[in-house]
């Protein structure tokens, strides 16, 4: 059996509850297998790092989403790994949203975000 979402395709078996326990990544928080997950929610995350947002507007997470958020906005770095795929780093405002890169494009944007704070605190 296979049920279709959007442009992607689950089958009854990535759905399962009895999936294999996996090989979790070194720095997975759980660290424990995720036996008991569906395969397709077997994924390793990584404990998140938090930076607050000195000036970012402390409403505009309510603003975005119509809902009561965290008032202190903050940017947050973390790890992501789904079973079979690249690992990838994630950099979100918040709990809104998160942008996912790969490792090569997140060390091209450190660099860029380094130079660009070196150009502003000239």
């Amino acid at each position: 059996m296979t049920s279709t979402t959007n442009t992607s395709t689950t089958t009854t078996d990535e759905m399962s509850l009895d999936a294999p326990a996996r090989v979790c990544m070194p720095w997975c928080r759980t660290n424990d297998g995720h036996e008991g997950e569906a395969t397709v929610d077997q994924t390793c995350w990584s404990k998140d790092r938090a930076i607050p947002l000195e000036t970012e507007d402390p409403v505009s997470p309510e603003r975005l989403m119509g809902t009561p958020r965290d008032p202190v906005p903050y940017s947050v770095t973390y790890l992501e790994a789904p079973l079979g795929e690249s690992t990838r780093v994630c950099v979100g405002f918040g709990d809104l949203f998160s942008i996912k890169y790969t490792p090569a494009e997140a060390r091209r944007l450190a660099a860029h975000l380094i130079e660009r704070a070196e150009v502003a605190e000239r």
